[in-house]
């Protein structure tokens, strides 16, 4: 009966950490997602780059318990694309900062689903 106990609660404590990963991957990428969509196109005046290094900080601080969980490839995508979006930010480059926007709101859109709470996720 010990053994079962044990078990028992070994389950719950998985399941546990299965939920609070999945809230805490989703409200992250959520915010991300808001940043991303509010960013302004880069011009000298507008500070978007500003916006653009707080919103890469932002993934630097919280990277490190995202992967955790989560598949480095995914991770790395996302990395990429903020990098990307800071260097045409800077640059002032409309077509290509648009592209790794799209690009990275994607990504993170990507990543809230493969942690969804879900039977296909689950299995």
């Amino acid at each position: 009966m010990k053994a079962f106990y044990t078990v028992l609660c070994l389950l719950a404590v998985m399941v546990g950490a299965v939920t609070v990963n999945y809230f805490y991957i989703s409200r992250l990428s959520r915010e991300l997602i808001n940043d991303v969509e509010q960013l302004a196109p880069p011009s000298s005046e507008n500070g978007t780059a500003l916006q653009v290094k707080s919103i890469r900080e932002k993934w630097a601080r919280n990277r490190r318990f995202v992967q955790i969980t989560v598949n480095h490839t995914e991770i790395e995508v996302i990395s990429n694309a903020t990098d990307e979006l800071c260097i045409y930010a800077e640059h002032q480059a409309l077509m290509e900062f648009e592209r790794a926007r799209s690009l990275l709101i994607n990504s993170l859109e990507e990543l809230e689903l493969s942690e969804k709470l879900s039977p296909t996720n689950i299995l």
